[in-house]
């Protein structure tokens, strides 16, 4: 599947997030700075060169999680939850190239789903100064 096939879906303020899909896209992202919570890890890099604008994220469960019925359900609220998190931080990523892996834990089923939110704006906002403290120690 080529890149530019990746599934969309919209954030509540417009912005279009697609979904990472190749195993490349996953491992290029290994080297970016890492947020972790009891329920996920989020890990990414936002204003990366040479690619297009746009936010993109990888989900991954591994099967030492549970079941396809609990990964799945834990896939669906990491995704839902990403996509009101990415809403509430669009100063952070308003026209940025970012890019995000979310690794999922069980702790994801319990957890409820406005601390997950909570969470994830928490781990993107770290993620975004991150990002912002390492492009200024490289420039300068």
């Amino acid at each position: 599947m080529a890149s530019g096939d990746a599934k969309l879906s919209i954030g509540m303020a417009g912005q279009m997030i697609a979904t990472l899909k190749n195993r490349g896209e996953f491992l290029a992202l290994r080297k970016c700075p890492r947020y972790k919570a009891a329920a996920f890890i989020l890990q990414g890099c936002i204003g990366m060169d040479g690619e297009a604008a746009g936010i993109r994220v990888g989900y991954t469960v591994t099967k030492k999680t549970g079941n396809a019925v609990e990964r799945n359900r834990i896939r669906r609220r990491l995704r839902e939850a990403f996509r009101q998190a990415a809403t509430a931080q669009t100063a952070s990523l308003n026209g940025a190239n970012a890019r995000f892996v979310l690794v999922g834990h069980r702790s994801a089923l319990a957890e409820p789903y406005a601390q997950l939110v909570a969470e994830m704006t928490k781990g993107i906002d770290r993620l975004a100064s991150k990002s912002n403290k390492a492009s200024r120690d490289s420039n300068g």
